[in-house]
């Protein structure tokens, strides 16, 4: 395993930066059916939810800690390359967990939509990762749940990078991350919500 510091600790920063510093007093966390009742107020004053810093900053964030870790840590050229795989996929692993654990409310878990999209762009081809990506917000529209949009999205995942990239370490990964928010929420019995700025 080579080790370039200077790409790894960069990709440590965007992996493990706490999401929450990067929302305001503004910011609400709300789970989907309450999102969906204060879009339906047609009375109601909003504010512009592209204002919130998050929003841009968080699938850059996914998208560099993919990108900076894959520089950062290579695999020896005689050496076996699943040892690099495994640390790479341990510490994106923390870091969606570590996105998880943003919100003011002990009973809740924030849905890390940015953060996990930038990743997976990032992580598979984009002939994967959008169409996915596109399948997990509609569903979590369509069943107004994250959790559908988040297990469905890994589903599609699993079965769209099968044809492109083959089943394998780095499929399986992908379709369980996706899937991971729903896990934690589970375990930790706790609720799924979005940031947003309305």
């Amino acid at each position: 395993m080579i080790i370039h510091w200077g790409y790894l600790l960069a990709g440590l920063f965007f992996a493990w930066l706490p999401g929450k510093l990067l929302r305001n007093s503004t910011c609400r966390y709300l789970q989907c059916e309450q999102l969906n009742r204060r879009l339906a107020d047609k009375g109601r004053r909003r504010r512009r939810w592209w204002k919130l810093p998050a929003v841009w900053i968080d699938p850059i964030r996914g998208y560099m800690a993919v990108t900076l870790l894959q520089e950062g840590i290579q695999p020896d050229p005689l050496k076996s390359a699943l040892p690099v795989l495994a640390l790479t996929l341990l510490l994106l692993t923390i870091g969606v967990s570590a996105e998880c654990a943003g919100s003011r409310e002990k009973s809740h878990l924030v849905a890390p939509v940015g953060y996990l999209g930038g990743l997976l762009v990032a992580w598979l081809p984009w002939e994967v990762s959008v169409p996915a990506l596109i399948f997990g917000a509609a569903s979590a529209v369509a069943f107004r749940r994250w959790e559908a949009g988040f297990l469905t999205g890994g589903a599609f995942t699993l079965v769209l990078g099968y044809f492109f990239i083959g089943l394998g370490i780095p499929l399986l990964w992908s379709a369980g991350i996706y899937a991971w928010p729903v896990v934690l929420a589970v375990f930790l019995h706790r609720k799924l919500v979005l940031a947003v700025r309305i």
